[in-house]
C-alpha cells in the first residue's frame, strides 16, 4: 500500500490534486492507518489516477470527469465523443471565420442578424449589366416622385432583389425602395409589405460592381459550411456609390439573404 507522498511520485500527480480527486469523488481510499491517521492507496488508484491524468490531457474538466468515471457505459462514452467532436466542430468553425476575418476577403464578413418589415414599391426590371443599375434607379426614383411616393431610408439608394441563380449578365432584379406608406400601383410599379426576416447572413462588399459575384459566392460557401439553408432571394443594398463618391472603390453594398430559421 502507498502513502499520499508515494502515490504522488508514483502517479506524477501532485499530492494537492490527488486530493482534489478523493474530495470530487474520483478516489475512495480502501485503508486508513490508524496510528497516522494516513490515507492508504493501493495500485487499484494507481490504475485510476493513470486514467485520470490520460482524460485531463484530453481536456476533460473535474465535472465531466466525475460524470464520465462514474457511470462507465458505452452510451454515455459515446455521448462525450460526439460532444466532443461537436465542440471540435465549432472550434474549427471559429478558427475558419477568423483566418477570413484575417484575411480581410473585402468586407464580407458575415453577420447574422433580423430584418425588419418594410412596405415598398418595387418594379421588376432586365438587367444585360450590373453597371445599368445606377441609370435603372434613376429612372425608379423618377417614376416614385412623379406619383408623389414618400420614399424613407434616403441612404439606401436602391434595393435589389436578385433570384437564387446569379448570373454576371441579362438577368432579372427587383428594384424596390422603402415607403413611408403604400400608394396606388401603375403598370410598372407596384407597392408591397416585405414581412420581417428572423435570420438573415448580413455582409458589406467594397468595391464596384464587377467584383459584387465574388461576396455573393463566399457568402453562399459560408452558409452551406455552417449549414445555413437560403430561404428567399438575396438583397442588395446600395449604401455608396457613383451618387456620392468620386472612385469604385468606395463604393459600398450591403448584402442580405433571408435564412430558414431551425
Amino acid at each position: 500500500m502507498y502513502t499520499l507522498d508515494r502515490l504522488s511520485k508514483m502517479s506524477g500527480i501532485p499530492a494537492e490534486m490527488i486530493q482534489g480527486y478523493e474530495k470530487a469523488g474520483l478516489l475512495s481510499p480502501p485503508d486508513t492507518h490508524h496510528d497516522k491517521r494516513e490515507n492508504l492507496y493501493t495500485s487499484a488508484e494507481l490504475i485510476i489516477l493513470h486514467k485520470i491524468a490520460a482524460l485531463s490531457q484530453m481536456g476533460f474538466t473535474v465535472d465531466e470527469l466525475v460524470q464520465f468515471l462514474n457511470t462507465p457505459q458505452p452510451e454515455t462514452d459515446l455521448q462525450k465523443k460526439e460532444q466532443l467532436e461537436q465542440k471540435i466542430s465549432r472550434l474549427n468553425r471559429k478558427i475558419t471565420d477568423l483566418d477570413d476575418y484575417l484575411l480581410g476577403v473585402g468586407e464580407c464578413n458575415i453577420v447574422i442578424k433580423s430584418l425588419p418589415e418594410i412596405t415598398v414599391a418595387a418594379k421588376d426590371v432586365r438587367i444585360s449589366d450590373v453597371k445599368e443599375l445606377y441609370q435603372l434607379s434613376k429612372e425608379f426614383y423618377q417614376e416614385l416622385d412623379g406619383i408623389g411616393c414618400e420614399i424613407l431610408s434616403a441612404e439606401y439608394r436602391y434595393i435589389v432583389f436578385h433570384g437564387e441563380k446569379y448570373e454576371k449578365q441579362d438577368f432579372k432584379v427587383q428594384l424596390c425602395a422603402a415607403v413611408k406608406e403604400a400608394g396606388v400601383s401603375t403598370d410598372t410599379i407596384r407597392f408591397m409589405v416585405i414581412p420581417a426576416i428572423p435570420k438573415a447572413a448580413c455582409s458589406y462588399h467594397k468595391g464596384p460592381y464587377d467584383s459584387l459575384h465574388l461576396t455573393r459566392t463566399f457568402s453562399a460557401l459560408w452558409m452551406d459550411y455552417h449549414g445555413y439553408v437560403i430561404e428567399g432571394d438575396y438583397r442588395e443594398i446600395y449604401i455608396d456609390g457613383i451618387w456620392n463618391k468620386d472612385t469604385e472603390d468606395e463604393w459600398l453594398t450591403a448584402i442580405q439573404v433571408p435564412l430558414k430559421a431551425i
